[in-house]
């Protein structure tokens, strides 16, 4: 290679002179021979180094493009649910406040239920704790019966909290694995969390 390029410079150096111009003329076809000589004598890495090379920006725009749209579709999906969950708030804001604007109940009707005998029947517990507390005097009963507290607008109508988004996706799975027969256990999942 070194030899190539020797007598190329020499070729170079020795070439007539155009007048008036700093162009020589060069023999072409000995100078295309030398050109060849030099470019097989580079080893063939250099070859699959330019390749790595070209390839590179090409797999750099892809990956690019890849976290582009793992952002966008996180986005929207941030979005979709940030939605969800406001919706929901309103929806439980609005049932709260036509808990706590409904209209008291006749007095005359609670005396009569109260004077009704009762049956003894055995209730749920979650039931138990929806029943108002008795007051300490008889007339407090009267003027809270209209009023909607924290706990009954948490607990909502249904006697209860509400399951989280989460656990009603692990039931409609374990659902869906007993429907399809799968019956057997799932491995346990170990993961190794990092705090900074």
């Amino acid at each position: 290679m070194f030899q190539a390029l020797d007598e190329l410079n020499a070729m170079i150096e020795d070439a007539r002179s155009l007048p008036m111009t700093a162009n020589c003329v060069v023999p072409r076809h000995e100078s295309l021979l030398l050109l060849d000589d030099i470019r097989d004598s580079f080893p063939g890495e250099l070859d699959d180094a330019q390749d790595v090379l070209d390839q590179r920006d090409r797999v750099l725009a892809e990956a690019d493009a890849t976290a582009r749209e793992t952002v966008a579709a996180a986005d929207a999906e941030a979005d979709r649910t940030l939605r969800e969950a406001r919706e929901d708030a309103d929806a439980m804001l609005a049932d709260a406040k036509a808990r706590a604007n409904a209209p008291a109940p006749d007095p005359s009707e609670a005396e009569a239920r109260a004077a009704k005998p009762q049956k003894q029947t055995q209730k749920a517990p979650e039931r138990e704790r929806d029943k108002p507390s008795k007051p300490a005097k008889g007339g407090d009963d009267k003027r809270r019966s209209g009023k909607l507290t924290v706990n009954q607008a948490l607990r909502g109508g249904e006697g209860g909290r509400q399951k989280s988004m989460a656990a009603m996706k692990r039931k409609q799975e374990r659902a869906r694995q007993k429907a399809m027969g799968g019956s057997q256990q799932r491995e346990k999942v170990v993961r190794d969390v990092q705090l900074p």
